[in-house]
């Protein structure tokens, strides 16, 4: 007994040291792969083991550099039971390369895993895969935010393409790159004879990419000039003129792109579509700090991007930010228009769910302006997507849709000073009238004038402000005008919901008179069953006749 009673008494002594050592391993970090591996682009996978289940924290080191922020933006992670895996593919230089990790879990403490292996692989090669990882990795970083949808940081495919060209090649050469303080350049020519350097439609940084010494930005904004001058040297069309302008416009944008993240979470945390006044002012400051960088540049002294300028960046290399695009598309989603100003745009008539069986009807909306620095100048409405402006009367503004048959979408907006563009939730309004087969329409862009529209037949009298709806047969073979918009901007539409028969029919303008104000830009359209079949724009003068359309049916 005594025996036994000795056994137990040595089992409790080391009890709490066994205690101890298990508390210890609660947190195990294993890592893969290790020896020689056949790419540069590894996959590296780190298994983390907790007791509790808890979620670790990964602190990572490549070569003694720490890649944490890079390895975990990266990283796809997975949780099974107690065991939480990590899978990142990174590209590496060539080389023997060490990977540790130390993976700290709350109240379960930490561990460390390291692994060593032989990456193959030429320098250059390694490099430019360091160099696209980054760039790709800049033009996703805004995947997980709803605004994504709507802007484009770039077309990845085209600075691979770029960057893979046998003539481009990646330098890392600090000393060059010393006199600008740059990390790094894309140079077009270089030769330093005396040790025979030439960099030529290359690129030079300061570090080696993998590294964090060269920025994501960086090399983002290395590539746009790469693709510029290396579609110029193959005899295509690049950026022209200073490609800083473009530039300097795609970062300020993508500073702003950190401005909306804010927003969003704001935004989300409050409720989308409900926040109270307070609420609505402190995420309407990150829209706006969003528009300055929007509407400024990174190289603001070269002066403004224009809209064709912008136009010209997107075709080259995919960056694609419109502002009102990413206002509305929040819109839509959801979020309140108080969001973005305190300008509330409302549809007052008719009702959403109004059933007609007519098929146009007048909208009417307000408007409230809360902003005193904003001057709101434009007004119109987008029935089914087609916009037709009006004047905007103080706080009011109206205007004769034309329907569909079936289900349309109408959206009041005004515009400021600036361009920017306020709207209204959207409003559903049906029509059981006869699809027109036949609609032209017409809009200008001066107020206080009076721009006339047409139709004429050879087999009958002319549909036009004096004869609005003329008899060529049947009601459903009878053009109708809608309103004759004497006071500026339209619009005016005429429809017909069939062809009377044979003969010559004409579509056209008139500019009636200008009331002392001077020419105007007409904008018309005409549409056959909803298709376009004719669309422009044209500067008139009082007098002056315009024909859209003319044909004959025999």
């Amino acid at each position: 007994m005594a025996r036994h009673l000795s056994t137990l008494s040595r089992w409790l002594v080391w009890l709490p040291l066994f205690w101890f050592a298990t508390l210890a391993q609660a947190v195990t970090v294993g890592i893969t792969p290790s020896g020689n591996v056949t790419t540069n682009n590894v996959r590296v996978v780190v298994t983390v083991t907790t007791t509790g289940g808890g979620t670790p924290t990964l602190a990572v080191r490549v070569d003694d550099v720490d890649v944490s922020s890079y390895f975990n933006q990266g990283a796809t992670v997975s949780t099974s039971g107690n065991t939480t895996t990590a899978r990142v593919e990174y590209l590496f230089g060539g080389g023997t390369k060490t990977v540790s990790v130390t993976a700290t879990v709350p109240g379960e403490g930490s561990a460390t895993g390291t692994t060593t292996f032989v990456v193959p692989g030429d320098v250059q090669e390694s490099r430019k895969n360091n160099v696209m990882s980054k760039v790709n990795q800049f033009i996703h970083q805004w995947d997980a935010y709803d605004f994504h949808r709507w802007i484009n940081a770039g077309d990845y495919s085209t600075f691979v393409n770029r960057i893979w060209a046998p003539a481009m090649q990646v330098y890392v050469d600090p000393g060059y790159l010393a006199a600008s303080g740059s990390a790094a350049e894309y140079v077009e020519a270089y030769i330093w004879r005396y040790i025979w350097t030439i960099y030529e439609q290359d690129l030079v940084i300061s570090a080696e990419p993998e590294t964090d010494a060269v920025g994501m930005m960086t090399l983002w904004h290395e590539m746009i000039h790469a693709v510029s001058h290396g579609a110029q040297v193959t005899g295509g069309a690049g950026l022209p003129g200073d490609d800083h302008v473009y530039i300097g416009w795609a970062e300020s944008c993508t500073w702003g792109f950190n401005k909306l993240r804010l927003f969003e979470t704001k935004a989300k945390a409050y409720g989308i579509g409900s926040p109270t006044a307070a609420q609505a002012t402190e995420v309407r400051a990150f829209w706006k700090q969003f528009m300055t960088e929007y509407n400024g540049s990174t190289y603001s002294e070269l002066g403004k991007i224009t809209d064709a300028q912008k136009a010209t960046l997107q075709g080259l290399v995919g960056f694609n930010c419109d502002a009102n695009a990413i206002k509305s598309g929040y819109l839509a989603a959801g979020y309140s228009p108080l969001y973005f100003a305190d300008i509330a745009v409302t549809i007052t008539s008719p009702a959403s769910g109004t059933q007609t069986a007519d098929n146009q009807t007048l909208v009417s909306a307000s408007v409230v302006n809360n902003e005193p620095t904003v001057t709101l100048n434009r007004a119109g409405f987008a029935v089914n997507g087609v916009i037709q402006e009006t004047a905007l009367s103080g706080t009011t503004f109206s205007t004769t849709a034309v329907l569909k048959t079936g289900d349309n979408s109408i959206i009041a907006g005004v515009a400021d000073t600036n361009g920017q563009i306020y709207q209204s939730s959207p409003i559903t309004v049906k029509s059981t009238a006869i699809n027109n087969t036949y609609h032209a329409r017409i809009s200008w862009d001066k107020n206080d004038t009076d721009v006339d529209l047409h139709f004429s037949w050879s087999g009958g009298s002319e549909c036009y402000y004096s004869n609005k709806t003329p008899t060529w047969g049947t009601a459903a073979t009878s053009p109708r005008l809608d309103v004759d918009n004497t006071r500026g901007y339209g619009p005016e539409n005429i429809t017909i919901g069939g062809l009377p028969g044979t003969g010559t029919f004409r579509v056209f303008v008139k500019y009636y008179s200008d009331h002392g104000k001077g020419p105007t830009t007409v904008s018309a359209a005409v549409y056959e069953n909803g298709v376009a079949k004719f669309t422009g724009t044209r500067t008139m003068s009082t007098g002056e006749s315009w024909t859209l359309m003319e044909f004959t049916i025999q």
